[in-house]
């Protein structure tokens, strides 16, 4: 009954809702992809009234024993990154939730929410990359700003669970 994991997310969209919408469909098709398949995404809508400004799309899914070892969870921010890094976005967020453990991760393209100061000022753990930051913890989606109520035992827990994480995930 509790071997079971569970993750949902959102993405705020920048811009080019065609290609959004292309490269999801085409994840179906696709051999790259283990851990996420169209099916699990909410393409919503882009036509007024139905959304204002900023276009979002969300996903979900259930899994068993996910995570329980650190390929795993690589494997899924492996899949995750390489649909953001097919589509236009400002922010994405994931939470990954179950038994024993519940894990929050964000992704902030760089060139769209300068967030840099706010971040390195946070007790968030994150990452810098090229084309974004990415972390543990939950931001605000409309404005890369940080949550600062995350607690830092969720950084440590994570570390205790998984010790030999490495960022940027390469794919073996």
């Amino acid at each position: 009954m509790y071997e079971y994991n569970y993750i949902y997310g959102v993405i705020l969209i920048d811009r080019e809702y065609e290609n959004v919408n292309k490269a999801i469909d085409e994840m179906s098709n696709s051999e790259q992809y283990n851990y996420i398949h169209s099916s699990m995404f909410s393409k919503g809508n882009n036509e007024y009234p139905y959304f204002y400004e900023s276009y979002i799309i969300s996903f979900s899914r259930t899994f068993k024993y996910l995570g329980y070892d650190l390929e795993d969870f690589n494997e899924l921010i492996w899949n995750i990154e390489t649909l953001l890094n097919r589509i236009s976005f400002e922010s994405a967020m994931l939470h990954i939730g179950g038994m024993y453990s519940e894990q929050d991760l964000f992704w902030i393209k760089k060139n769209n929410n300068n967030n840099s100061k706010q971040l390195i000022k946070s007790e968030i753990k994150f990452y810098e990359t090229e084309n974004w930051y990415f972390g543990f913890g939950k931001i605000n989606l409309s404005t890369g700003m940080i949550d600062n109520t995350v607690v830092k035992e969720k950084n440590e827990y994570f570390e205790t669970e998984y010790p030999n994480f490495k960022y940027p995930i390469e794919k073996n």
